[in-house]
């Protein structure tokens, strides 16, 4: 296809995102921070002027900053999901926390990397996906092939999946004939975990919700969005 319609897909850092929200706004109940610069310093207490890491608040403060501006500069928000976006000249991007994913022409592409610098501060430049230039996205390796004038891409998280099987130790898992359990069996120990069980926990249920969530990017690959 030519250039002016063939989409490609890049991908972007925003910087140190929660910093870069909004600031809060006159009428919001007012956020303070202590602050010592040694152990025996005087206590300093500071109004912030917008959200820091570690604020419940803040990853949903930068969601909502990063969606106003995504609309602001002409896509809308999908229906089913609320991290995808579509411009009416066919770019989409994928939102994840700070993490964005595009396809689209390569001048909307450009246009597009051009005025999100010119907003946030990103981690170096733009990547576009090639034959030979393969991104690496949230876990996944996303590579592309070209054949008889056919583009193909490819999602893999072959890496992360054997990284993670690896740190659970999976022959110490019995085989369960379903994910969730009966109540009984979910009740049937009410010992609560050690410190060291307890994390293992955490870890591997947020992976497994992290691989749960990322099913988005097969659908933004595959053109099904809204």
């Amino acid at each position: 296809l030519p250039d002016d319609v063939r989409h490609v897909v890049s991908s972007r850092d925003v910087s140190v995102a929660f910093l870069q929200s909004d600031e809060f706004e006159q009428g919001e109940p007012p956020r303070y921070v202590s602050y010592k610069a040694w152990k025996k310093a005087a206590l300093e207490v500071y109004r912030l002027r917008g959200p820091l890491y570690g604020q419940r608040s803040a990853s949903r403060r930068w969601y909502e900053t990063i969606a106003k501006w995504l609309i602001g500069q002409g896509f809308v928000q999908s229906a089913n999901e609320p991290c995808l976006f579509k411009h009416g000249n066919g770019s989409i991007v994928a939102l994840y926390v700070d993490d964005l994913l595009l396809r689209g022409t390569r001048a909307n592409s450009d246009a597009f990397h051009t005025a999100l610098s010119e907003r946030f501060d990103c981690r170096g430049g733009p990547s576009y996906l090639a034959p030979d230039a393969p991104l690496e996205f949230l876990g996944f390796t996303i590579t592309m092939e070209e054949h008889e004038g056919e583009t193909y891409v490819y999602m893999d998280q072959h890496d992360a999946l054997s990284t993670f099987l690896a740190e659970l130790d999976t022959a110490r898992i019995k085989a369960q004939d379903c994910p969730m359990p009966s109540l009984t069996k979910l009740f049937s120990d009410p010992t609560p975990l050690d410190d060291v069980s307890a994390r293992v926990y955490r870890h591997s249920a947020g992976f497994l919700n992290f691989l749960a969530k990322t099913v988005l990017l097969n659908v933004f690959l595959n053109g099904h969005f809204f």
